[in-house]
């Protein structure tokens, strides 16, 4: 006799739950408002359909006509453990206890979506992109004295009649008045002393000819409670619309003369119920699979994501993880160190990479560099950059990755007359590449190969991380960033960098460069086998990337960005969500795997970011830039090292000098 629902879920329906899961509910586990609806103008042999779609989550839902609203809620569990656990017999009970409460007062008459309350249990794997779900649709059985009296017959000619006389209603449930025939608020007959010449009227949604739909039920038992003592039978029509050429008919209706006889006590111990909804007969949850539907670059990205974003519900709530995504990062070397913190700016959700180098892979590069594989090695002709590319697009599709074979040119290697328009070219190019990126990651091979970069960090005010390796220890740094309009502690005229407060002064943190008395040069001609290539224990890599990697997202997510101050030692209170940040990280495998994070103050006469150097850059530009190449002591002399190791040794010469007149004394 009762057709249970079938549910359906628009696809839509499963977006806005994924996305309000990510973005707005995160781990929040506690009931949300949800609203579903059914029609009772279906299609003749279509199933008992109750649908959620994308709007279910909307206050007020925009349906055609004949459609009904029911109020349910959705219970999120965050395992599948969780789901599977979830007391759904407790569940049951308590929305029957609600309806039982609805009929009792009489607001199941004020309001009859209280007679069709549901709840949609589900698990969401937001990396797959699958919804594990279970649908209830709570219902008080009716005594099976009652079901076997109950007479359900075709809509006759003269019920038809009647219902064209009376207006037609778009509610689930009302009354007719024969005398009148007009229609009629249930509540208002519970005054009544008797039913004589009413009719009952309630939205059914279903289509089979000898059963009515699942809704139904409830409402059976409302009327009996209220209504049976008033008459010796109740009449309902479980109206169903037919809607062809522009005419709507109920011949598909039934009705149903329901006698009052069998008493009936609606109590929660006394009543049975049913709800939980079936899965091929049997009672089992359901899945909801999108990743068939979705782009699985979509879906790639969106798990991606997910691992971030569980880390903010968990552990760092006031992590930006839009800021993170939104860098760019020039990255300057793509070999064993690029390729590692290639792979882990798109861990952390970078997607927008270039890679700049200008050597091709080899076969002794694919164990100790990530992203390349043999078949990158055969031939000899793949560069480093158009393989790395390749590999970071096939890891994550969503990423856009910029590959540029170019070299850089350094102090200390001369650039022949034929070559200065190509340099010159290259040189602007790069400038532009550091000005439209906010990190540059150095993680080239040379010393002299980090000097342009470095200056052009510093002149650009952006984000610089430098890591360097040894046999077996490394260094990780972030250079000053300057900061337009602040004082300076070294007479920088251009502005000031980074800070760190210590002893109530404020110092400048230096560069790559600052602990240097000695221009870099040309430090690639003449060597060895062993010089030539990189001779470094194989976990140095991996551990300075992911420190380079981790310091430049502490520094994004810090309230001062790249001016942040240096962190001296952990007992300070971090002002970043991912705690202090040091300026320096240096570590030694060989000595008990030590690690510390000095800082190192800016040089006044530092050969890369003094403000001598940016001075000449900013005035001079290339033609400054060519007279470094040209002329490796041309450092020394603008900056006023060469002057100030002249007047080391004179004063060495004179301590010198002194010691021997001494000594004379002394004999």
């Amino acid at each position: 006799m009762i057709i249970p629902f079938l549910s359906s879920f628009d696809i839509g329906f499963w977006y806005q739950l994924a996305d309000k899961k990510l973005n707005d509910w995160k781990l929040d586990n506690s009931p949300k408002i949800i609203r579903g609806h059914f029609s009772n103008a279906l299609k003749p042999g279509l199933p008992c359909i109750f649908d959620i779609c994308e709007q279910a989550f909307k206050d007020k839902l925009q349906l055609p006509s004949f459609c009904h609203v029911s109020n349910g809620k959705l219970l999120l569990a965050n395992t599948k453990e969780d789901f599977s656990k979830f007391d759904k017999k407790s569940l049951l009970q308590f929305e029957i206890a609600k309806i039982i409460d609805s009929i009792h007062t009489g607001h199941c008459f004020d309001e009859p979506t209280s007679l069709m309350p549901f709840t949609v249990l589900c698990f969401a794997d937001l990396k797959k992109y699958t919804f594990v779900y279970w649908c209830c649709f709570p219902s008080i059985h009716l005594s099976v004295d009652l079901v076997a009296d109950i007479n359900i017959c075709a809509l006759s000619d003269n019920e038809t009649a009647v219902l064209d006389d009376a207006t037609l209603c778009n509610d689930f449930l009302w009354a007719i008045d024969l005398n009148s025939r007009s229609n009629v608020n249930c509540k208002e007959l519970l005054t009544r002393e008797t039913l004589d010449g009413v009719w009952f009227v309630c939205a059914d949604p279903s289509t089979d000819t000898k059963s009515v739909g699942w809704s139904c039920r409830n409402v059976i038992n409302a009327l009996l409670f209220h209504f049976g003592s008033k008459t010796k039978s109740i009449k309902l029509i479980c109206l169903r619309i037919v809607s062809e050429n522009n005419e709507t008919s109920y011949r598909n209706s039934l009705v149903l003369d329901i006698p009052t006889r069998h008493a009936l006590e609606l109590t929660e111990e006394a009543v049975s119920c049913s709800g939980w909804e079936k899965n091929k007969d049997k009672l089992l949850p359901k899945m909801a699979d999108l990743s068939k539907v979705m782009d699985p670059k979509v879906l790639s990205k969106n798990a991606v994501e997910l691992n971030l974003k569980l880390m903010k519900w968990r552990i760092v709530p006031d992590l930006d993880l839009d800021k993170i995504a939104q860098q760019k990062c020039l990255l300057f070397g793509a070999g064993t160190l690029g390729c590692n913190v290639a792979r882990l700016l798109l861990a952390w959700g970078v997607t927008k990479i270039t890679l700049v180098d200008n050597g091709r892979v080899s076969y002794s590069n694919p164990v100790r560099q990530s992203l390349f594989k043999f078949e990158d090695a055969m031939g000899g002709s793949c560069t480093k950059v158009e393989a790395a590319a390749k590999h970071l697009k096939q890891i994550n599709p969503s990423c856009e990755v910029d590959a540029l074979d170019l070299s850089i040119p350094m102090p200390g290697h001369p650039v022949a007359a034929l070559e200065k328009e190509k340099v010159t070219q290259t040189l602007q190019q790069l400038s532009e590449l550091v000005r439209s990126h906010d990190c540059i990651f150095l993680l080239l091979d040379t010393r002299e190969a980090r000097w342009l970069p470095t200056v052009l960090g510093k002149f650009y005010r952006k984000i610089v991380i430098n890591a360097a390796l040894g046999f077996d220890s490394y260094l990780v740094m972030r250079h000053g960033v300057q900061i337009p309009g602040a004082g300076s502690a070294t007479g920088d005229v251009i502005g000031t960098s980074s800070m760190l407060v210590s002893n109530s002064s404020v110092k400048e943190l230096g560069c790559y460069f600052c602990s240097d008395v000695m221009a870099p040069g040309d430090s690639l001609s003449d060597r060895t086998l062993d010089q030539q290539c990189t001779v470094t224990r194989p976990g140095t890599s991996m551990i300075a990337s992911s420190l380079a990697v981790e310091l430049f997202v502490s520094c994004v997510v810090h309230p001062d960005g790249a001016a942040c101050g240096a962190s001296i030692c952990e007992s300070e209170s971090p002002d970043s969500a991912l705690g202090p940040v040091p300026h320096q990280i240096r570590g030694w495998l060989s000595q008990l795997y030590k690690q510390i994070t000095p800082y190192v103050e800016a040089y006044s006469k530092c050969v890369a970011c003094s403000a001598s150097v940016l001075d000449a850059y900013k005035e001079r530009g290339v033609q400054f830039l060519f007279e470094v190449f040209n002329e490796p002591s041309f450092l020394e002399d603008i900056t006023g090292l060469a002057r100030l190791k002249i007047e080391m040794e004179e004063d060495f010469a004179n301590e010198i000098i002194a010691l021997s007149d001494d000594d004379n004394d002394d004999d």
